[in-house]
């Protein structure tokens, strides 16, 4: 007597083909039951769960399957790189703007904060709203792997008080009740 098991065949793996760097991606199978594999480091998956994290840029065989791999299927994945670092004095006072610069090309500016907007392709931050913090995004039209920073809202600072008028070598005190200042 010799005791066969059988497997399924495993229907094609569905979800996205693509990860960034260091981001994860669910992947799933209509066969239940089957456990995931990948070929090489530069991804770890979750043996149950499918989920993909990109760990080296490069590509990785992704396989489905059962037995042992004896009944399988693959994908390639392929973790993409994200852009370089966002570059910019992270703080904008009210009313005012600050331009932020990425290295990478291809890419498009965002903020979901209404403490400020930004221009989708020239970088420039407008402070609308302050004291408060938000974030901006650069993201790679290609890839949709993105760059984020935190950037501060500074209100407007109070106005200036002087004590009045001065003479050529003399000196006078000017002020603000606004913390944090520094004078130029």
């Amino acid at each position: 007597v010799i005791t066969v098991t059988t497997y399924p065949i495993p229907t094609a793996i569905l979800g996205p083909t693509s990860v960034c760097l260091g981001a994860s991606v669910t992947l799933s199978n209509a066969t239940a039951g089957g456990n995931w594999s990948a070929s090489n480091t530069n991804v770890t998956i979750g043996s149950v769960t499918g989920v993909v994290t990109g760990n080296t840029v490069g590509t990785s065989i992704i396989t489905y399957g059962y037995g042992g791999g004896l009944c399988y299927t693959t994908t390639t994945m392929t973790v993409n790189p994200n852009p370089a670092p966002i570059t910019g004095t992270p703080t904008v006072c009210v009313g005012l703007t600050r331009t932020f610069s990425d290295a990478t090309p291809g890419g498009t500016w965002s903020t979901t904060s209404p403490s400020m907007s930004i221009g989708s392709t020239s970088g420039i931050v407008t402070g609308i709203t302050g004291p408060s913090t938000g974030t901006i995004t650069y993201r790679l039209s290609a890839t949709g792997c993105y760059s984020v920073l935190t950037v501060t809202i500074v209100a407007s600072p109070n106005p200036i008080s002087t004590t009045g008028n001065v003479c050529v070598g003399a000196t006078t005190t000017v002020s603000t009740t606004t913390p944090g200042c520094t004078w130029t």
